[in-house]
């Protein structure tokens, strides 16, 4: 390198002494030219001298401008050349850097060298002696540690990194070896893929990864990930492992930052407390560590609401004590405000399934319900709204099964008719659904014998055919568009509608498509819509699917809608209240629901995943079995052949068709199984399987080919 380094210096020097000669010369040169041209001027006349001044003047000035061009580019030379020589010196001293480092390298090698012979020669007297070589600390015979089975019921990942974590700095072939010994049940039969020329621990743990890894189920983690949240009685420590372990199976090849991200963001979207969830979101923590302190912290403060509710349900309690140890200390007590009576029933709506009674109450025809836990018949005021009803000196109240009460508005001494039988009784008069129930009062004192089995009521001289009560069929009214519309392409309007066949003005119905309406085979949609219906008018929600606008003309029907006999809003029925009126182990089966099915859908999608893969290597196994078991020796290039190819002419007796046509010749072998003939150099090319294939063969002048 210095020989070339000098060399190259010398070269430089050359040329600097080769542009300084040149320039010496054109100095010279042009010295000569002025002096010529100084004789010829003076040869020349005096009219001349003046021209000659002026010429030499312009040439002293172009001369000086060369001067200076030249001193320029002296200058740039000198300058590129400098650079040149610093860039020159600092690659030597890099080189010299570099041979520094290798001559470090070298013996920092060959100390490395030597202690590993004078390992290997300790080695081999131990081997000498003993006939056993020692190790420390790493694991170089497959004698030393156990491998673990793997039968494929456990994470095939997990177990390659306990598995490399026992065979690490062993060989290959002893890799290879202690895996196949290690496979167990199903994982055993991975073995028949592979064929006995190919086995190494590289196509092994390969195959196993195909079949038992979960690098294809990525997308089945992320699912899973995006859908979770944090179940009921679930502990923040399980909720964040389980957060964690899908986070890693969702995303294996991400940075230890972006794992971090994800975890973090999964773990706050997932918490069952929406106020802890707010909050915890807008602390902007990065890890999951940074977030536990403000997490237990908020945690703790949102036990107290729980205690409050607690003492809420000890109000009751407490007020009871309270009066109980007051009674009778200068408490005024009023004596005359009466007892209130408990009526208690066990029918409020009509669901089908109840008995009923044909007869007449006060002149009127009606339904009588058989109320079985009923202890007084109840009577609907619309029933005796021409008889008079007496109001009650004491207080009743209704009572139904499941805690409701409705008032009862008075008493009336009906006069009842069931079949022949005619008697009068004291029925309470209440809002209730049906038009009377007949309690156990009316059975007791008329001395009625009521026959389930049989559906019969026997009174005293008859007996009366029990019949299930007719449920009241709402009618299905179609609905029309009240003017022209035309719908946007792919887009939803709302448009006024109206319905002819109803006589109220104001209700409220269900509007719902009809089932065959022209307009879903057009692409329009009708939306279920619940809306109330004002002057005959009314709002439906309708869709346009396709990609044109379309037109819904006057008088149109656009779907069907119904009268909505109740309408129950979400926070007139809370959730809350319904499951505190549940008993114990019918609350706990309503709270695991929502549990249950994040279960059943994690387990239906991991099992989906494992089918399609199942079916896929099952799939690729037949047919790699099939193309081995077919001809694989095939047909060469130019080759005859006859093609299968079965033509049927109506009126023939298959038996007198043929089933094979040719010859063609073989003009290409895509692959093992698929070839491309052709009949003749002017027909086209087919490309058949070989299966639709056989050997040519001359016919004799007598046969064909069948």
């Amino acid at each position: 390198m210095k020989e070339d380094m000098k060399s190259s210096q010398q070269k430089l020097e050359e040329k600097l002494e080769d542009n300084r000669e040149d320039m010496k010369r054109g100095q010279e040169e042009l010295k000569q030219d002025m002096r010529r041209a100084q004789e010829d001027m003076k040869a020349n006349q005096e009219e001349l001298k003046q021209k000659l001044e002026d010429k030499l003047q312009e040439m002293k000035t172009t001369i000086e401008d060369s001067n200076t061009k030249l001193e320029n580019k002296l200058k740039e030379f000198e300058e590129v050349v400098e650079e040149e020589i610093t860039q020159v010196k600092e690659e030597v001293k890099a080189i010299e850097g570099e041979l520094s480092h290798m001559k470090e390298d070298a013996k920092a090698d060959k100390k490395e060298m030597n202690k590993k012979m004078e390992d290997l020669e300790t080695k081999f007297r131990q081997l000498s002696t003993t006939g056993v070589i020692k190790t420390e600390g790493t694991v170089t015979t497959p004698s030393k540690v156990k491998v673990p089975t793997y039968d494929g019921k456990v994470s095939w990942n997990t177990y390659l990194r306990q598995f490399e974590a026992v065979v690490r700095n062993w060989r290959e072939e002893d890799k290879a070896t202690s895996l196949i010994a290690a496979l167990r049940g199903e994982a055993l039969e991975v073995l028949r893929t592979i064929p006995e020329a190919s086995l190494n621990y590289a196509v092994l743990t390969s195959a196993l990864e195909r079949r038992y890894g979960d690098a294809h189920l990525q997308h089945v983690y992320q699912a899973q990930l995006r859908s979770r949240r944090q179940r009921f009685e679930e502990t923040l420590q399980q909720y964040e492992a389980d957060i964690s372990r899908m986070v890693n199976l969702a995303y294996p090849t991400a940075p230890a930052e972006v794992i971090e991200q994800l975890s973090v963001s999964s773990f706050i979207e997932g918490l069952r407390d929406p106020e802890i969830r707010q909050l915890v979101r807008l602390a902007r923590h990065k890890t999951i560590l940074k977030l536990w302190p403000k997490l237990w912290k908020l945690k703790l403060q949102s036990k107290h609401p729980g205690e409050r509710v607690k003492l809420d349900k000890l109000k009751p309690t407490n007020t009871r004590i309270v009066r109980e140890s007051l009674r009778g200390r200068g408490l005024v007590r009023c004596y005359q405000a009466p007892p209130v009576k408990k009526i208690k029933i066990t029918r409020l709506q009509n669901n089908g399934s109840s008995l009923v009674v044909p007869g007449r109450i006060c002149g009127r025809e009606c339904e009588m319900i058989l109320d079985t836990g009923s202890s007084h018949t109840i009577v609907k005021p619309n029933i005796v709204a021409h008889c008079r009803i007496q109001n009650t000196d004491e207080e009743y109240q209704l009572e139904t099964a499941n805690g409701e009460v409705i008032p009862i508005k008075g008493i009336h001494l009906a006069e009842i008719r069931l079949g022949n039988s005619t008697f009068r009784q004291k029925v309470f008069v209440a809002d209730i659904t049906d038009d009377v129930l007949l309690g156990l009062n009316v059975m007791a004192e008329q001395n009625f014998i009521l026959d389930l089995p049989q559906r019969v009521l026997k009174t005293n001289n008859e007996e009366i055919i029990l019949n299930f009560p007719k449920i009241r069929a709402l009618p299905i009214r179609t609905v029309k568009a009240s003017e022209d519309v035309e719908i946007p392409p792919q887009s939803e309007v709302v448009l006024e509608a109206i319905c002819d066949d109803s006589t109220e003005e104001d209700e409220t119905v269900i509007v719902e498509p009809k089932s065959e309406n022209l307009l879903h085979h057009k692409g329009i949609l009708t939306g279920r819509t619940l809306t109330v219906r004002k002057n005959k008018q009314m709002l439906v929600r309708m869709m346009n699917l396709k990609d044109y606008p379309q037109q819904i003309s006057k008088g149109e029907p656009i779907g069907t809608c119904q009268t909505a006999e109740v309408v129950v809003m979400q926070k007139e029925v809370p959730r809350l209240a319904q499951l505190k009126k549940l008993p114990g182990p019918l609350q706990e089966k309503e709270e695991n629901v929502n549990n249950y099915i994040s279960h059943l859908q994690d387990r239906l999608q991991l099992t989906h995943a494992e089918v399609r893969q199942k079916m896929r290597i099952e799939s690729d196994r037949m047919k790699t079995r099939y193309d081995l078991r077919s001809n694989t020796g095939g047909f060469q290039v130019g080759e005859k052949v006859w093609l299968y190819n079965p033509k049927r002419t109506k009126g023939k007796s298959p038996k007198l068709q043929k089933s094979w046509e040719g010859p063609y010749t073989v003009v290409t072998r895509l692959n093992d199984v698929v070839y491309r003939i052709q009949k003749n150099p002017q027909a086209k090319m087919k490309i058949v399987h070989i299966d639709r294939l056989t050997p040519y063969q001359e016919p004799h002048p007598n046969e064909g080919v069948t």
